[in-house]
């Protein structure tokens, strides 16, 4: 992990950090623990990633409720950018306002594949949203750690074994 101290506030990943309200020490302040309000500043947990990710998994429509048309998640699940990202400092690949896939890229435990998307978080929660399996998977780390959600070896191991999972309940269940 690098040390904030060790970023040259001049430079583009500078930039961005300065410009972030989010600390690391902030959900254990007590404004934000009494907030009424606690997802303010993207603080969530795995539950919550889980029941929004299934806008995109399921294609708009989750529990019988239309959010958004098939047609509009194609169009923003469409790549849109592909190359180095300078304040990941690593490859990616993105739609609107989703990672996609990449064996180059940054988050290689995800399965390559055309029907798969993924959000990152600061901190290293990860969710994923698989639209040819209709499954959202989301992993939320028990402990804030400064650093990318890439750096993570614990996806390594999850998003493998969820998959395998799978599969092997789809080949149990048919």
């Amino acid at each position: 992990m690098i040390p904030l101290t060790a970023i040259d506030p001049t430079s583009l990943i500078g930039y961005v950090l300065r410009a972030s309200l989010v600390y690391p020490t902030l959900p254990n302040k007590p404004v934000l623990r009494s907030s009424e309000n606690g997802a303010l500043g993207g603080f969530s947990n795995a539950r919550t990633l889980a029941r929004i990710g299934p806008v995109i998994s399921l294609d708009g429509t989750v529990d019988e409720r239309q959010y958004l048309t098939p047609e509009s998640v194609d169009e923003m699940s469409r790549e849109q950018i592909r190359g180095f990202d300078p304040c990941l400092n690593g490859k990616v690949r993105m739609a609107l306002g989703l990672g996609l896939p990449w064996s180059e890229g940054t988050f290689p435990s995800i399965l390559n594949e055309d029907d798969i998307s993924y959000w990152s978080g600061y901190g290293g929660s990860v969710l994923i949203m698989d639209r040819r399996r209709r499954m959202t998977i989301s992993y939320v780390m028990n402990k804030l750690k400064l650093r990318p959600a890439a750096a993570n070896s614990n996806y390594d191991l999850y998003f493998p074994e969820t998959y395998r999972g799978f599969e092997a309940y789809t080949k149990a269940s048919s």
